[in-house]
C-alpha cells in the first residue's frame, strides 16, 4: 500500500509542476497509468504516421543511451499521450527485440529489456520535456513511434541534375545544371534561401520535414513546374506564392489544412493539386474558385461529409480522388465537370450515384467500390466510355441491369455485394476482360461445378474470372 500511494503521490507531484510521467511501459507504475487511462484509449486516440523528425530525434536519444548500456539489435518503442498543447503528460517506454528466443532466453531477455526500459524512461527525459506534437495542437492524443540502435541514413538519389543535401546547396558550383532538389527528411523548419541558386530547377521536393510557413518568389525560379511538402506542418495562409505559370503541380498532403490554399489562385497553370490527408472542414462553394485551372484534384481522406455544390466551377478537371471520406451523396452540379475521366468515390457511404450521370461522358475509370450502392441510374448506360467499373462492396442484390449494354467494359468488379444466385445477365456484356465476384453469397463450394456452364462461357470469350 505505502508503495503505490508513493507511486500516486510522485505522479501527482510531476503533473502538478507541468512535468510528464515518463515510465517502463511494463513496470508497476506503467501498468496503473495506463489502466487508469482505460483500455481503448491508445488505440482510439493513436496517431499512426509520425513525422520524420520525432523519429529521428527519438531514434538518436535512445541510441545513445543504448550504446552507454553496450546494447544493440534491440527496439525501443515510446508512446505520448499529449494535451491540446501538443506537450506529453505521460510518456510510456518499451524495449524489444527482432530476433526470437526459447523459452529460457525469452524469459531472462524479457527481464532485460524491462530493466533497460526504465534505464530508458530515465534518461529519457530531456527529450520527453522537449517534445512538442505541432500536428495535434488542439486535441488531446498519442504519439507513437519507434527506434532502433542504429539511426538509418535516408536514401539520396544520386543524379548529377538532383541535389539532395542541404549543404550542397551552397556548396554546389554548377547551378544551371541542377534540375531537382531533393531534400525530404531533410529536418527543415523553413525553405532554405539558398534554392533560389538554381534557376533552372523543375522540382522542389520537400516531404517530410517540419516547415510550417512557405513563401516563394517564383519568379525566381522560372522553370519549377514542381512542389512537394507532403507531411509538413502547414495551415491556412501559411503558404505564399508569386504569380506564375510555371508550376504544374502542388502536393500538399498531409499538413494542417482546412481549405485548398488562396496562394493556389496565384497558379495560373496549375493542374495538379493533391490535399489528401488534410481536415478540410472549411472547404466551401468559394473555395473552388482558387482551382479553375486543375486538371487532377485529390481529397482523398479529408473528413468531408459533404462535397460543396462550388466543384462545377472546376470545368478542366479530369481526375476527382474522394477515396476514404464521409460522403452520403454527390452534388447534381458534379455532373458539370464534362472532362472528368477518372472518377475516385470509393470508401464512402454513398448510397445512390447521380440520376444524369450520363452527362460525364467521358468517364472511363470509375472506382465506387465500398459504398451502400444497391442499384444504377437508368442512364447509366449512356457512358460508353467505361472501360473499368469497380463496385465491389456495395449493397447490390440485382443485377444492376444497365451494365448489360456496354461494349467498351474492359474490367468489372461486383466482389462481396449480395447476388445470391450466379447473375446471367454478366453473359451479355461484350469485350469484358476481368471480372471479380469473390465474396458473393452465390458463391459456395462446388460452385465452380453448379455454374460450369457459366463459367465456360466466360472462358470461351477469354473473360479472366476471380471468383
Amino acid at each position: 500500500m505505502k508503495f503505490f500511494l508513493t507511486i500516486i503521490f510522485v505522479t501527482g507531484y510531476l503533473l502538478a509542476v507541468g512535468q510528464p510521467v515518463i515510465v517502463s511501459s511494463h513496470s508497476e507504475e506503467g501498468k496503473r497509468l495506463q489502466k487508469k487511462l482505460g483500455p481503448d484509449f491508445f488505440v482510439e486516440l493513436g496517431v499512426i504516421e509520425v513525422p520524420h523528425s520525432t523519429v529521428h530525434n527519438f531514434s538518436k536519444a535512445c541510441a545513445d543511451i543504448m550504446a552507454a548500456e553496450k546494447y544493440k539489435d534491440v527496439y525501443a518503442h515510446g508512446s505520448a499521450v499529449v494535451n491540446k498543447q501538443g506537450k506529453p503528460e505521460y510518456f510510456f517506454v518499451s524495449v524489444t527485440s527482432p530476433f526470437q528466443f526459447n523459452s529460457v532466453d525469452k524469459t531472462n531477455r524479457t527481464a532485460e529489456f524491462d530493466s533497460l526500459a526504465n534505464v530508458l524512461a530515465t534518461h529519457l527525459r530531456p527529450f520527453v520535456e522537449s517534445f512538442i506534437s505541432k500536428r495535434t495542437i488542439g486535441r488531446k492524443t498519442v504519439v507513437t513511434m519507434s527506434s532502433t540502435a542504429k539511426i538509418q541514413a535516408v536514401a539520396r538519389s544520386t543524379r548529377d541534375s538532383t541535389i539532395s543535401a542541404i549543404d550542397a546547396l551552397s556548396e554546389m558550383r554548377d547551378t544551371l545544371g541542377i534540375k531537382y532538389i531533393s531534400l525530404s527528411k531533410s529536418l527543415l523548419n523553413t525553405i532554405p534561401a539558398a534554392i533560389y541558386r538554381f534557376p533552372n530547377v523543375e522540382a522542389l521536393l520537400l516531404s517530410d520535414n517540419d516547415i510550417e510557413a512557405v513563401e516563394l518568389d517564383l519568379s525566381r525560379l522560372p522553370k519549377l513546374k514542381q512542389i512537394d511538402l507532403t507531411g509538413n506542418i502547414l495551415r491556412d495562409g501559411s503558404i505564399r506564392l508569386s504569380k506564375n505559370k510555371s508550376l504544374k503541380m502542388l502536393m500538399l498532403q498531409k499538413n494542417q489544412l482546412n481549405d485548398i490554399p488562396a496562394a493556389v489562385k496565384r497558379c495560373k497553370g496549375l493542374e495538379m493539386l493533391w490535399l489528401g490527408s488534410n481536415s478540410l472542414s472549411k472547404l466551401s462553394n468559394k473555395s473552388f474558385r482558387r482551382a479553375k485551372s486543375v486538371l487532377d484534384l485529390n481529397f482523398y481522406k479529408s473528413g468531408l461529409a459533404v462535397l460543396p455544390k462550388g466543384i462545377k466551377k472546376m470545368k478542366r478537371l479530369e481526375v476527382l480522388d474522394l477515396y476514404y471520406n464521409n460522403l452520403k451523396s454527390l452534388p447534381k452540379t458534379i455532373t458539370k465537370l464534362r472532362n472528368l475521366t477518372h472518377l475516385a468515390i470509393a470508401h464512402n457511404q454513398i448510397e445512390a450515384l447521380p440520376a444524369d450521370i450520363e452527362k460525364l461522358s467521358k468517364i472511363h475509370t470509375l472506382y465506387a467500390h465500398h459504398n451502400h450502392l444497391s442499384k444504377l441510374p437508368e442512364s447509366f448506360n449512356k457512358m460508353k466510355n467505361l472501360k473499368l467499373l469497380d463496385l465491389g462492396y456495395n449493397w447490390f442484390v440485382q443485377f444492376p441491369e444497365p451494365l448489360t449494354s456496354f461494349v467498351n467494359l474492359q474490367e468489372l468488379d461486383l466482389s462481396s455485394n449480395n447476388f445470391q444466385d450466379f447473375p446471367e445477365q454478366l453473359l451479355q456484356i461484350q469485350k469484358l476482360e476481368r471480372l471479380h465476384l469473390r465474396g458473393n453469397p452465390f458463391l459456395k463450394p462446388g460452385s465452380d461445378i453448379i455454374y460450369s456452364k457459366q463459367l465456360s462461357v466466360l472462358k470461351d470469350k477469354n473473360i479472366e474470372v476471380f471468383y
